[in-house]
């Protein structure tokens, strides 16, 4: 498979107006105005198109024209960064001149973690609810249908549709990524919390902000970023899905492998920031 690149804009020039940016997407990207003015609208950082890699320089220099901040990100270079380091237990270096720690891994062995060489820290909820609705029993077989929307999930099923239960649930992931290239996550799923000490909180939400705001005042060279959550989520990453078993229809929100995207693809921008701007 030909490796492809996902044209991302990190800024808009200042005072662009929506205008201006439908013009540079329609002459970047070859879109119609109807397309780039869907596009348009979010605002950066966000992916705006996903190009054959060797496309891609030539998509650059349009937005360069139009003095668009914009990289490409190729999907080799993002499937090639390591996996993260999940971490099972912080332990402060006692008596360190400066903020230190050592990991404790799920897996492998212990590492250290110098505060002052964290380059981001990428934060995020994750929202994993799952939502159960009942039909009439006349359904006996199951099949999954790739969209959430609920005129679809009623075309797929005989009978009236009315919600059951609905089970909301977030984790909370911490992604450190050290000037080495070594990426550690905190998932509020799977870490103790005890190096909060007496800070220690009941929930998994205040615990998780209570850590990241202690790294994040740690490592005050470090960049922070917190926008997942306006992300417009690329079709092809979308892991929505809906069950259908039954007379019971499951659809199940799971954002994991998005943020796993967000998450390397927000580094590699943060780097290429670093490298114009040394």
């Amino acid at each position: 498979m030909r490796d492809r690149a996902y044209i991302s804009i990190v800024q808009w020039p200042q005072g662009f107006s929506k205008e201006h940016r439908v013009r540079a997407l329609m002459d970047a990207l070859g879109i119609d105005i109807y397309d780039a003015s869907l596009r348009a609208v979010p605002e950066p950082p966000q992916v705006y198109a996903r190009v054959e890699a060797d496309l891609a320089a030539n998509v650059l220099a349009r937005f360069r024209a139009h003095k668009v901040t914009a990289f490409a990100v190729t999907h080799s270079s993002l499937r090639a960064q390591p996996a993260p380091v999940l971490v099972k237990r912080l332990v402060p270096a006692m008596g360190a001149a400066e903020p230190m720690y050592m990991v404790e891994p799920w897996r492998g062995e212990p590492q250290g973690l110098r505060m002052a060489d964290v380059f981001l820290i990428v934060r995020a909820a994750l929202n994993q609810s799952k939502h159960t609705y009942d039909a009439r029993p006349s359904v006996a077989f199951g099949w999954k249908i790739a969209a959430p929307e609920y005129a679809l999930i009623k075309s797929a099923i005989d009978g009236p549709l009315v919600e059951r239960t609905t089970t909301l649930k977030f984790t909370y992931i911490i992604d450190v990524y050290m000037n080495d290239g070594r990426r550690f996550r905190f998932n509020s799923d799977r870490i103790s919390y005890d190096v909060l000490g007496n800070d220690r909180s009941y929930t998994d939400r205040e615990n998780s902000d209570r850590l990241a705001l202690r790294l994040a005042t740690e490592a005050p060279q470090a960049l922070i970023d917190v926008g997942f959550e306006r992300f417009r989520v690329p079709a092809e990453f979308s892991r929505d899905m809906v069950s259908v078993f039954s007379s019971r229809v499951t659809y199940q929100r799971d954002q994991t492998a998005v943020f796993d995207f967000y998450s390397v693809w927000m580094h590699a921008l943060h780097q290429g920031m670093a490298a114009l701007h040394p």
